[in-house]
């Protein structure tokens, strides 16, 4: 992968195709991203017509002031000459400036940035989206009067707890045992909501281990606990015990000598239906923890063997439950919305891809890529299926476009960024067009040699099929 050093950027064709250029922590992005924005304004393309999205609101901000500052200090160049101290400005300035220098242009198209740049097309995903939708309402079919739900938190809340109130409320208790025992503490509304939230307008396939339903499960798991409680009648639960604690090793499920304790009252409370049939006390575990002695024999219970089947059901519940309860919150919030003419910021993605998607999308995406011939989209590891969808409608059209952003930090799956999106846009990149910034400006030598040391060590740091290099 090439490095994207000063003589490059400056020679960078930025109007013609798409450009991935992968910039690690602390290597300039920022400062790449206004020189390239200084760059299309002196080569002519007016501000309203460069389009910069970035991930957060606070992101627009810095950038929308470093581009402003850049265009002051190209313009100062261009009009007083060389700065006194030669430290207030930097090189790629003064480069631009000279090769300017003879346009009697430039310091005009320089004045009408900085006067336009408050109407700058430098957005979030969700606000470029939201621009589309309101520029192009007919184009897009988005109803005239919808608003857009700024703040999703109590509403979901709200749906959640409905939810919970028309089906969870009538589950067993068993399942919550279960689901316990399995590490899942949904036990109310908001527990479930915390686990769901980030996946309810999301394209996922969930996939659980047991594809039958959940009624059908607890179906199963009630007609087991009849089982057991028929031959728990004939076996005392507390020998049988006695009789593993006999025969196992401390590892596991017996590592410590109150396993017993928790076993028995486990299996009592399975039989009560308050509680979760427990791993001790199953054929599975007992056969891989026995005392490597002759007499070490498996305990001859049918107990024992009914426990591997009691524990699989169990283990399948926590999936069920939580695609039942994905699909209901779905339904109820896609409703909710719906009812009362709202939209969210995802629905505002899902908006603009359906319609580049849709009749009429080629045509709609053309007027795009021709209002914003240029885009420039920065953080891009943390992209989804749906933005990557409508970047890529919009490079199809024509649009050039420079993707800049660094796998190794792609930390926001629990928002639905997805690494993947972002390896399938690197895989339509040519590798002619694919760059990198390598130096870290922001860290001290020492945390930078420890970092390469680390990743270094290993030939696929980051463990994924399709590799992400690590440049020291």
């Amino acid at each position: 992968m090439r490095r994207l050093d000063l003589e490059r950027l400056l020679e960078l064709p930025v109007r013609e195709g798409v450009h991935l250029v992968e910039a690690s922590a602390g290597s300039g992005k920022t400062w790449n991203l206004s020189a390239l924005f200084l760059r299309l304004v002196l080569e002519g393309l007016p501000v309203e017509r460069i389009l910069v999205v970035t991930f957060t609101n606070a992101a627009t901000e810095e950038l929308r002031g470093r581009v402003r500052e850049r265009l002051r200090a190209c313009l100062r160049r261009l009009e007083s000459g060389p700065a006194k101290n030669d430290g207030e400005e930097d090189e790629l300035v003064a480069r631009l400036a000279a090769r300017h220098g003879g346009d009697p242009q430039a310091p005009l198209r320089l004045r009408a940035a900085l006067a336009g740049m408050d109407e700058a097309a430098i957005h979030t995903i969700h606000a470029f989206c939201r621009r589309v939708l309101q520029e192009h309402a007919f184009a897009t079919r988005v109803e005239l009067d919808a608003e857009i739900l700024e703040d999703e938190a109590e509403p979901l809340r709200r749906v959640a707890r409905d939810w919970w109130r028309a089906r969870a409320a009538e589950l067993p208790e068993r399942l919550f045992a279960a689901l316990a025992a399995g590490g899942g503490g949904w036990d109310g509304p908001d527990a479930l909501l915390a686990e769901l939230a980030p996946y309810l307008e999301r394209e996922i396939e969930v996939r659980v281990p047991d594809p039958r339903g959940l009624d059908a499960l607890l179906a199963e798991l009630e007609g087991l606990a009849r089982e057991a409680a028929g031959l728990a009648a004939g076996e005392d639960l507390e020998r049988l015990v006695e009789t593993v604690a006999g025969r196992v090793v401390r590892q596991g499920p017996f590592r410590d000598e109150a396993w017993k304790e928790r076993a028995l009252w486990a299996a009592e409370g399975f039989l009560e239906g308050t509680a979760a049939w427990p791993r001790a006390l199953t054929a599975a575990a007992v056969a891989a923890h026995l005392k490597k002695r002759p007499r070490a024999e498996m305990p001859d219970s049918p107990l024992l063997a009914l426990g591997d089947r009691i524990l699989a059901c169990q283990e399948a519940l926590p999936g069920a439950f939580l695609r039942e309860a994905l699909e209901g919150l779905r339904a109820r919030w896609a409703a909710w919305r719906r009812e009362r003419g709202l939209l969210t910021q995802h629905d505002l993605l899902e908006r603009v891809r359906e319609a580049l998607d849709g009749e009429g999308g080629a045509a709609l995406a053309r007027r795009l890529a021709e209002r914003w011939p240029v885009a420039m989209v920065d953080e891009f590891q943390d992209t989804d299926p749906v933005q990557y969808a409508v970047f890529e409608r919009l490079a199809q059209a024509g649009q050039a476009q420079v993707l800049i952003g660094d796998p190794k930090q792609a930390i926001y799956a629990f928002r639905g960024a997805d690494i993947h999106a972002y390896l399938a846009a690197r895989r339509a990149v040519p590798p002619e067009r694919r760059l990198s910034l390598p130096w870290n400006w922001r860290s001290s030598p020492a945390a930078v040699a420890a970092v390469n040391a680390i990743f270094g060590a290993h030939d696929n740091p980051f463990a994924l099929a399709e590799r992400i290099e690590f440049e020291p």
